[in-house]
């Protein structure tokens, strides 16, 4: 009885010693395996380019250890599980995205027990692509006409036309200073995706009088998309090969040179004289900032108006001029052709900066006068600052 007791613990005993060592085998290969890849971002840092409606490029640089190289992106500031992507070069290509939105992007390497990601960066994708060959001025029949592109002026009703425009209910235009320290929101309309504005009367002063100010463009949709109009409107931006939409140079962008719509009497020269055809004469010359002259600009004059008055304020007499015409003889007005050349090429808005004035037996004392200027595209007339002079 003893032995066969014997023989049946043996029997019980065989599998656990079986198992035991096993298990000692499986410990040692354990400790023999290689361990973990530890995972390190080097100066890895993001570039975002090629951002458009619904697709957005994104390149990595610098170097990583790990495995599973993948982009992670989601909506900024959602609660949404991150989208991720991978590649077999440095350049991801996201797409599938929702227009005039932005998103949170960043780089994730992984091993079999963890990850690690780089540090966030955002960008927005684009609200519409705005049809730079319709940054026009309406006519008055309604069809598009296109005047020199980057001239503008007080109260000049501008016109930039972007399909899928009207889709957005809160479009905001700025003015932004050459710095781009400083931006003026000013009034705007989206109509048949045609978004309309006006510089307005006040952004350049009349006392003291700015003749001239230059200032980007800059679209606001929605609070989250932000741009800048680009430098080549008047031409199409494919024609350029230099061009670049990431470029952020100062080059890169739409300015408007913003000229003073408002006439103006800066000086006046006074002389005296006499002859037989205008006895006891006093000519005055008027120095400033007057009309021009070219159809583009829409400032082809029809008629001036000299008007003076007596110190009490009351009218002494008035002059007409009529464009085109001359007259040397006594008790006239004219506005002669005198050019000024702005930097860039371009000419003033109010180019010609003379007028004269021969008026016979004009008595000594304190005068004022302003001119009046009509014009055959401007409905209403425009007029000077009254300037003081006197007659000693």
């Amino acid at each position: 009885m003893k032995t066969m007791k014997t023989m049946k613990t043996m029997k019980f005993l065989k599998p656990f010693y079986l198992l035991l060592i096993f298990s000692i085998i499986f410990s040692c290969s354990s400790d023999d395996s290689e361990p973990e890849q530890e995972l390190n971002l080097s100066d890895l840092t993001l570039t975002i380019s090629n951002v458009e409606l619904t697709t957005a490029k994104v390149r990595y640089s610098g170097s990583y250890s790990g495995d599973n190289p993948q982009i992670l992106y989601k909506k900024k500031n959602s609660t949404d599980t991150y989208q991720s992507i991978t590649s077999n070069s440095n350049d991801f290509v996201l797409s599938g995205l929702n227009k005039a939105t932005e998103y949170e992007v960043k780089f994730e390497v992984s091993n079999n027990s963890t990850n690690l990601q780089s540090d966030s960066y955002f960008f927005t994708t684009k609200a519409v692509n705005f049809d730079y060959s319709k940054f026009y001025t309406f006519s008055e029949s309604g069809e598009y006409s296109s005047p020199y592109l980057i001239f503008s002026h007080l109260n000049k009703e501008h016109v930039i036309h972007a399909e899928g425009l009207s889709d957005y209910n809160d479009v905001k235009v700025f003015l932004v200073n050459e710095q781009k320290t400083d931006s003026l929101e000013i009034n705007s309309t989206v109509e048949s995706d045609a978004l309309t504005f006006s510089i307005p009367e006040n952004y350049l002063s009349q006392t003291p009088r700015e003749s001239v100010k230059k200032a980007w463009v800059g679209i606001k949709i929605n609070d989250s998309y932000e741009y800048l109009l680009n430098d080549y409107a008047w031409v199409n931006v494919n024609s350029n090969p230099n061009y670049s939409p990431e470029d952020d140079s100062n080059e890169a962008y739409l300015k408007l040179k913003i000229f003073n719509d408002k006439p103006y009497i800066e000086n006046i020269n006074i002389s005296t004289g006499n002859s037989s055809t205008c006895p006891n004469y006093t000519n005055i010359s008027f120095l400033g900032e007057f009309f021009g002259v070219w159809d583009y600009y829409y400032w082809t004059p029809k008629r001036a108006e000299l008007v003076i008055f007596d110190l009490n304020g009351n009218l002494y007499n008035s002059f007409t001029y009529i464009y085109g015409t001359s007259s040397d003889n006594c008790d006239y007005f004219k506005v002669p052709i005198s050019t000024t050349i702005l930097d860039e090429g371009l000419e003033l808005y109010h180019q010609r900066n003379t007028a004269q004035t021969k008026i016979s037996n004009l008595p000594l004392g304190n005068y004022s006068a302003k001119i009046v200027f009509t014009f055959e595209n401007i409905t209403e007339s425009v007029e000077t600052n009254t300037f003081n002079f006197t007659k000693e």
